[in-house]
């Protein structure tokens, strides 16, 4: 059995999409000297030296958004762990971003389940971070005329049921927004929510201006 030559030279490994990956040399079967890869998207991932096959001095490191997230030697417990960090990161943002793209059910879920309330210091929940302001806007048309049938057929007790339905789910729309909100910057719940109503007149036509806002939170578990 003839034992395999050992590498020397030149180096280059590609992806399957024929960007290259990785960059640098080899002595006598070991990398030597300056090696570079990249993510694929064509992005730096590391820059550093080897010499007789081992890391040496100061390396960099980049994520797949070209941002710098650390320098230093690779064989030091500071860099490790920061690489781990970093490298469990991004793993469960792909998870994530998978686990939405195959169950949009469960995301569903996750934002019917944030909790929307009126109430400033709610006792039976128990805040744990106040994340930020959030808002949502609607703005619904609502027909003169149709409001003004309604004011002469469906007028009950002083009240119209046509323009009562028009507020009811221009209201409900505005609330599942406002969770939308909530979903995108991490929140479990919103707390002190306020409606305000605003109607805009002008060319026989009238539009309904709602603006719900509160202050997304998250919530201690257990």
């Amino acid at each position: 059995m003839t034992a395999e030559t050992p590498k020397n030279g030149l180096f280059t490994d590609f992806y399957a999409n024929a960007q290259l990956k990785s960059k640098g040399n080899y002595k006598d079967g070991k990398k030597e000297g300056k090696w570079d890869t990249w993510f694929k998207n064509g992005n730096k991932q590391c820059q550093g030296e080897y010499i007789d096959g081992l890391e040496v001095g100061k390396w960099t490191w980049w994520n797949e958004n070209g941002q710098k997230i650390i320098e230093g030697n690779p064989n030091t417990e500071r860099v490790k762990n920061k690489l781990k960090e970093d490298e469990d990161a991004v793993k469960n943002a792909e998870e994530l971003k998978a686990l939405k793209i195959k169950a949009p059910e469960l995301l569903a879920a996750e934002i019917d389940n944030i909790i929307l309330t009126t109430e400033n210091n709610p006792q039976d929940l128990f805040v744990k971070e106040r994340i930020e302001i959030i808002t949502a806007e609607c703005v619904l048309g609502m027909n003169i005329f149709r409001d003004f049938f309604a004011s002469v057929r469906d007028i009950v007790g002083g009240r119209s049921s046509a323009s009562q339905k028009v507020l009811r789910d221009a209201r409900k729309i505005c609330l599942s927004e406002l969770k939308n909100e909530a979903h995108s910057v991490g929140a479990d719940a919103v707390i002190g929510v306020d409606l305000d109503y605003s109607e805009f007149s002008g060319g026989g036509k009238s539009m309904l201006f709602i603006v719900a806002s509160g202050t997304a939170v998250k919530l201690k578990k257990g």
